[in-house]
């Protein structure tokens, strides 16, 4: 996956690695860059590429998950889902547009 290739993360930033990974795919799906239907890296293919642990990048794959905007499918990887309001958590508004409240 082209857009991932050039992501790099950074323990001095504050922020753990794991919610770097996610929301920097978070990203890359709320901005088009990956499309509904797209496979995400094998964990062990990105965690190779970032320098991170395994479990580190399953982490943020898990909480893409639970954000509703991926899933995890044996057999064929992590994917990622189309926009649904129904995945998303409770408080959570949907990605998009600002609309105006009038």
């Amino acid at each position: 996956m082209r857009n991932l290739s050039t992501l790099r993360v950074d323990p001095r930033l504050g922020v753990g690695i794991s919610a770097q990974i996610r929301n920097a795919i978070a990203l890359l799906i709320a901005d088009g860059g990956i499309q509904p239907g797209e496979r995400l890296p094998a964990v062990r293919v990105l965690a190779g590429q970032l320098g991170v642990n395994v479990n580190t990048v399953r982490a943020a794959y898990a909480r893409l998950a639970v954000d509703g905007l991926a899933e995890t499918r044996h057999g064929v990887g992590t994917v990622v889902l189309a926009p649904h309001p129904s995945r998303l958590p409770v408080g959570a508004r949907a990605l998009g547009p600002a609309r105006s409240p009038c």
